[in-house]
């Protein structure tokens, strides 16, 4: 008669270990694509006002003597800072969350570079005399 392998309590702790793991992996990469997916909409839904927040960013940048930053970049950003504070990132490390940005920021189809008809100064405020 043939010997039957029996599962020992060690196998059993190694595949409790290995789901969990599995879980944990599964569940940091849904919140990933979530976080990804709600900056990309924060930003469909509110391209103007974040394009314009970017702009008076950028002045103000300039205004202190630091480099401008990409407009999108900006609006990226903005839409992060938004988002971040009702989506779950319990899982994301610090690193991950900056992933997600950069991807957030590849995925953008609507260019935020001053279209030849678009008005320049979008902020309508008035000239410094």
């Amino acid at each position: 008669m043939r010997r039957v392998n029996l599962l020992t309590s060690r196998d059993v702790a190694a595949a409790v270990r290995a789901t969990k793991a599995v879980v944990r992996r599964e569940e940091r990469q849904q919140q990933f694509d979530r976080l990804v997916k709600a900056v990309l909409a924060q930003v469909h839904r509110n391209n103007v006002r974040l394009g314009v927040v970017a702009e008076i960013e950028n002045r103000a940048r300039a205004h202190r003597g630091k480099p401008q930053v990409p407009v999108d970049s900006l609006v990226v950003q903005l839409a992060m800072q938004e988002v971040i504070e009702r989506t779950p990132t319990s899982s994301l490390t610090v690193a991950e969350v900056r992933s997600a940005a950069r991807i957030a920021r590849l995925r953008i189809e609507v260019p935020f570079q001053a279209r030849p008809d678009a008005v320049v100064d979008r902020i309508r405020r008035r000239p410094v005399v």
